[in-house]
């Protein structure tokens, strides 16, 4: 990889979205890029955090009915 993986790409990453191939190579470039591996970890908790409030908000609407 040339360049360094756009967002979205490490967003596919984290929800397996990528092709196997794209995966295998935002995966190799996170092995020798300090930078975009801290992205893809805040990338990783604050996508964690958003399905954690999806979920709450998904219990009260439902325990609301």
């Amino acid at each position: 990889m040339s360049s360094h993986p756009a967002d979205e790409d490490l967003l596919g990453l984290i929800d397996d979205e990528l092709a196997v191939t794209r995966t295998a190579e935002v995966r190799d470039h996170l092995d020798g890029c300090p930078s975009c591996l801290a992205r893809h970890s805040a990338l990783t908790e604050a996508s964690s955090e958003a399905w954690a409030l999806w979920r709450q908000i998904g219990l009260r609407s439902d325990s609301a009915r």
